[in-house]
């Protein structure tokens, strides 16, 4: 997906988008957990800039690998919610290839630098941290240098369903996500404007979802 894709998926489609998975309980003030492994903290001189909470899918294909069949990871594809799962969550943006996380006014694209399995790794998808690789446009994910992948629930690939009559198969598997956005510590974050945005455009996300 282009960036220009992107922006006219945003302005099409986020209000239509009702993710099925059930969403975990947030508290309201969401913040990385408090035994976060050394590996996947922020870097130094980077301060905590915004969470979203991604709830999507995780989509997989079905191909030949290693003289067998397996389930190969291609995409996500999800929506990012404002916070906590409640009522008042506005869409801010989407996640998608690359991997990539955006809204109508910018973009981030990250890459993985430390991997590490979530607490139940046979039901949910590992915890990540990516450096922004790269940012295009302006606002909230313009100046974004690293991001969390945490609270992972769901999005394991399927254990069966490839096989030689499934070769070209796709499975997307519900999942959703905190995302911990960062950025160099005492730079403005330059979000309030997608605020605004988001208002306007795209409502209150618990109505849309």
């Amino acid at each position: 997906m282009t960036q220009t894709q992107a922006t006219r998926t945003l302005a099409l489609f986020l209000p239509l988008l009702a993710p099925a998975i059930a969403r975990a309980d947030h508290d309201d003030r969401i913040r990385p957990p408090a035994n976060l492994a050394a590996e996947l903290q922020a870097p130094q001189g980077e301060e905590l800039a915004f969470h979203a909470l991604g709830v999507g899918v995780q989509i997989y294909d079905c191909k030949e690998s290693g003289g067998g069949y397996a389930w190969v990871f291609r995409s996500p594809e999800a929506t990012l919610f404002s916070g906590d799962g409640d009522r008042d969550d506005r869409v801010i943006g989407l996640h998608y290839a690359g991997p990539t996380w955006a809204n109508d006014r910018g973009s981030v694209v990250g890459t993985v630098l430390v991997r590490v399995p979530s607490p139940v790794p046979a039901a949910n998808i590992p915890w990540l941290r990516l450096v922004g690789s790269s940012q295009t446009g302006k606002g909230r994910f313009a100046k974004v240098t690293t991001i969390q992948r945490l609270n992972t629930v769901g999005g394991v690939a399927p254990a069966v369903g490839c096989d030689a009559n499934a070769v070209g198969a796709v499975a997307r598997v519900d999942y959703q996500a905190d995302y911990f956005f960062y950025q160099p510590a005492g730079d403005d974050d330059g979000h309030d404007d997608d605020d605004d945005c988001d208002d306007h455009r795209h409502g209150r996300g618990h109505d849309h979802r």
